[in-house]
């Protein structure tokens, strides 16, 4: 059984003699044009941030998003960091964009503008449930008030009450080092030294592990008055 479609022509209107499978058909094709380029060329045409440089897109559906999670954390944005620069823009899914950042005013400003740098219900949800409605989930006046609060804590007073935990880590951090320096015998990076960074009476420290250990013992004497003795 056919179906006859009138179509819109500019000299009058086209009857055409069409099955309801080539109907539907043709309604679905069509369905998938809207959709591409609803995704894809219009939704590219209207970003704001289209001027911010990234990589091209390796796949339709996905964007980067496979090269992004099969890799090492941050291998594909540090290679980013080094191709574009410190803020770049990457295609993720269905057509839409990621814009990542490691310039220090990027990230103050969309920290503390948080009217205008919303956070994505599903990114709420799950802070919410991960971290409580703390300063970092929570978003405008709450997020205000919250600041407000705290800040006493981290005020100049605060900070130099503090001095003699700073320096009592720091000078246990150098000793560290220092230890590491004479002392072959204990392991002071998980990977050995390059050829060509070997130096004599030098030793390759992962120093990121033991500042780390350091930043988390200061939290806990300052913030806790607990010792966790990190290393």
């Amino acid at each position: 059984m056919s179906t006859v479609t009138s179509v819109p022509f500019a000299l009058g209107t086209i009857k055409l003699d069409l099955s309801p499978l080539q109907t539907t058909l043709g309604a679905v094709a069509l369905f998938a044009l809207a959709l591409y380029v609803s995704l894809f060329p219009l939704r590219e045409y209207r970003l704001l941030y289209k001027n911010v440089r990234g990589p091209s897109r390796v796949s339709a559906l996905w964007g980067n998003g496979k090269q992004v999670f099969l890799r090492e954390p941050l291998e594909s944005h540090q290679e980013w960091v080094e191709t574009y620069g410190p803020t770049f823009r990457w295609p993720f899914m269905m057509g839409s964009h990621r814009i990542a950042s490691i310039d220090p005013l990027v990230m103050s400003t969309v920290l503390n503008d948080t009217d205008t740098f919303v956070k994505p219900p599903e990114q709420l949800k799950s802070l919410g449930e991960l971290l409580g409605q703390g300063v970092l989930v929570v978003q405008h006046e709450h997020h205000r008030r919250q600041r407000r609060v705290m800040a006493p804590a981290f005020g100049p007073a605060a900070i130099r009450a503090l001095e003699d935990v700073f320096m009592e880590k720091a000078v246990q951090l150098r000793n560290k080092i220092n230890d590491l320096l004479e002392d072959e015998s204990v392991e002071s990076s998980p990977t050995p030294a390059a050829p060509q960074d070997k130096v004599p009476g030098a030793r390759k420290v992962d120093i990121e592990k033991y500042l780390a250990e350091m930043a988390l013992d200061i939290i806990g004497v300052a913030g806790f008055d607990y010792h966790f003795d990190g290393g």
